[in-house]
């Protein structure tokens, strides 16, 4: 039967086609990546698509991501996100009572939010330096977050060189 024209379908059909080792590694990284964005375990993934453990596939899922070879990791990025969100706005009711454990849930949830948009890398605080924080407002731009009225994901700074 002879092949018909067709939209790739997936990231890995983007690739340009060729025989080389390289090739399929990156074709099958990319794969993994794939799996792992419709909610795939490693361990599947890594039976699915012939790694020899969990790890094996998890590294091939980090070497796509520290590639950015794709806007995958983005959107991957982005569905983690709104996942987060979702479970924010749930907790968020909880957490204006001052349920604890809800107030416990909401500080993880913003360790992992922090962690997935590289907020803690973008520089750290000396807290012997700090003079005065405006808690007040924090807790206002975190209030804001949770009820959807500003962006959880704001575009990150481009810092100027000094000459």
């Amino acid at each position: 039967m002879p092949e018909v024209d067709r939209e790739p379908t997936t990231i890995a059909e983007n690739l340009p086609s060729g025989k080389s080792r390289g090739n399929e590694v990156n074709h099958r990284q990319l794969r993994a990546l794939e799996l792992r964005l419709t909610g795939m375990q490693y361990e599947d993934i890594a039976n699915q698509l012939g790694y020899a453990d969990r790890a094996a596939a998890y590294g091939a899922v980090r070497a796509v991501i520290a590639r950015r070879e794709h806007e995958a990791v983005d959107e991957m990025r982005t569905i983690e996100g709104d996942r987060l969100d979702a479970i924010a706005a749930t907790l968020w009711p909880l957490v204006e009572t001052g349920d604890l454990a809800a107030v416990d849930r909401m500080l993880k949830l913003m360790q992992r939010r922090a962690a997935l948009f590289g907020l803690d890398l973008a520089g750290r605080v000396d807290v012997m330096a700090a003079t005065e924080v405006d808690l007040e407002g924090a807790f206002a731009r975190m209030v804001a977050v949770a009820r959807g009225t500003t962006n959880p994901h704001p575009e990150p700074a481009i810092e100027q060189e000094e000459p």
